[in-house]
């Protein structure tokens, strides 16, 4: 959504709320709010501030769900008009039906005459008053998304993302995503505990706070959720897009990737902090607007940030406020693909086609599923396998096929498997990926077990005809662990 006329940030209470209402009074010619919101836009933008103060005041009980809004709007029509004690008047009057304002809704300069009359700071401290009320009723929320392509067993990345200062998550999640997140990544929206609004939450009220908070959402994701925890990203709007630089700063959770939008500089921005950061190997990209507030200051950041080696691409989005860009959906996947850490860094939609295939290449055992094998392999003559031992090495398809049937056998029973740390990079042309892994691989032969585990496995697929075939894999183990376990064995025995 783009904000190209209203300026100040308390249009985001004339254009924030989606929902609508059934007027209640005849003297409005609009049944919605979102119609009367759109004309109170239109006239404020062409100074016509008695026109909209007419509308608002009918709007107050003709909308009662935006209460708030039309309240608030409507005193800064009458701030707008130097009419001072009536503008507080209608703050009061918003008091008085029930709402209550946030210290956000007056950060605008436009509202520097009223901050100066002795009736605003009443208004203030009865907000103040009711939102701390409200504050103790409230609990940390979360909401999470899992790609219903997830293959069984596969471990994702994931992705926290943190909406604005007097946002929630219903507001938030429209905006915050995109194809590589809906595909192949778990999204957790946390909603901050910090009440700002009687709808809004913040995360830089209290930073350590929010940084308990979102510890708490990490582990609680890694507990809940099948996530490679060595794949994880944060990223947020406004405060979130500070508390997600903060996570970066202070190391709250290890993170490889972060996304920040029009962010104020968060506390802890130092160049050592930078350093550090860049020196675990997380990279990002900051994104801000032309018209945002902070501007200067995002500047300097960035400035600093790739000083660091921390930043990846810095963004000014022109002819737009302090809002979510059209393309931020491209800008976040542009990021998670720039990131190898990530492994995201292939074809839209490819990722999960490629992983499945990696995984049933394995698990194909479980269920005897010959047909998916023999789909997902080469059949030509650069089908290579390097196994541990030097006598299993494979050239060729056809030199595959009898170690194929041998798993046909009765005797073989395939019991478990487990994919670690899985990474898959793909090449420019995105026809060919390659992988690593940490294998468990474990079954029976008539009766006897066996197993590899924290078996080193490498691969290439290429892209033929529509379908993607491994070429090419390699396991093999660790020698040092070879030899503590060799050293180990000898000790124990008689």
């Amino acid at each position: 959504m783009r904000k190209t006329t209203l300026t100040v940030p308390i249009v985001v209470l004339l254009l924030g709320a989606l929902g609508t209402a059934t007027a209640q009074e005849p003297q409005l010619p609009w049944t919605t709010y979102p119609e009367m919101r759109k004309e109170v836009g239109r006239l404020f933008e062409e100074g016509k501030f008695a026109d909209a103060a007419a509308i608002l005041e009918k709007a107050v009980d003709a909308f009662p769900d935006h209460l708030r809004a039309n309240t608030a709007n409507l005193a800064l029509m009458r701030v707008r008009l130097g009419d001072l004690d009536r503008a507080v008047d209608a703050l009061r009057l918003g008091l008085f039906k029930g709402t209550w304002y946030g210290t956000d809704d007056f950060f605008a300069e436009a509202w520097a005459p009223l901050k100066a009359h002795p009736g605003f700071a009443e208004v203030e401290a009865q907000s103040e008053a009711r939102r701390a009320e409200a504050e103790r009723l409230v609990r940390p929320r979360l909401e999470v998304a899992v790609p219903a392509s997830a293959a069984p067993g596969a471990r994702l990345p994931l992705f926290i993302a943190l909406h604005g200062g007097g946002e929630n998550v219903d507001a938030f999640k429209p905006h915050w995503t995109s194809p590589l997140l809906e595909q192949g990544f778990v999204v957790a929206y946390p909603q901050s505990s910090q009440l700002v609004a009687p709808d809004g939450f913040d995360w830089m009220r209290d930073v350590p706070r929010t940084l308990r908070e979102l510890r708490l959402v990490y582990d609680g994701l890694l507990r809940d959720y099948p996530i490679d925890p060595g794949r994880v990203a944060v990223g947020g709007f406004s405060s979130g897009g500070a508390a997600a630089l903060e996570v970066v700063l202070t190391d709250a959770f290890p993170v490889a990737a972060f996304v920040s939008l029009c962010p104020p500089k968060p506390p802890d921005f130092a160049a050592d902090r930078l350093a550090a950061a860049a020196a675990r190997g997380v990279r990002g990209t900051l994104l801000t607007s032309e018209r945002d507030g902070r501007l200067a200051a995002q500047r300097e950041m960035a400035e600093a940030m790739r000083g660091a080696g921390l930043l990846l691409d810095f963004v000014v989005t022109p002819d737009l406020g302090h809002w979510y860009p059209d393309d931020l959906a491209a800008r976040i996947d542009a990021t998670l693909r720039a990131v190898p850490r990530l492994g995201v860094g292939g074809p839209a939609g490819e990722l999960p086609v490629v992983e499945k295939a990696i995984r049933d290449s394995i698990g194909w055992a479980l269920t005897r599923d010959r047909a998916r094998l023999e789909g997902i392999l080469a059949h030509d003559d650069a089908f290579f396998i390097f196994h541990p031992d030097s006598k299993s090495t494979v050239r060729g398809w056809e030199a595959f096929v009898p170690l194929l049937d041998s798993f046909m056998d009765p005797r073989f029973k395939a019991t478990r498997f487990d994919v670690r740390d899985l990474a898959i990079r793909f090449s420019r042309s995105g026809d060919v990926a390659w992988f690593s892994a940490v294998l468990d691989d474990c079954g029976e032969w008539a009766g006897k077990p066996s197993c590899w585990k924290d078996t080193r496995w490498t691969g290439v697929l290429e892209k033929r005809d529509g379908s993607w075939l491994i070429v090419q894999m390699h396991f093999s183990f660790a020698s040092d662990v070879v030899r503590a376990e060799c050293r180990a064995a000898a000790t124990a025995a008689p």
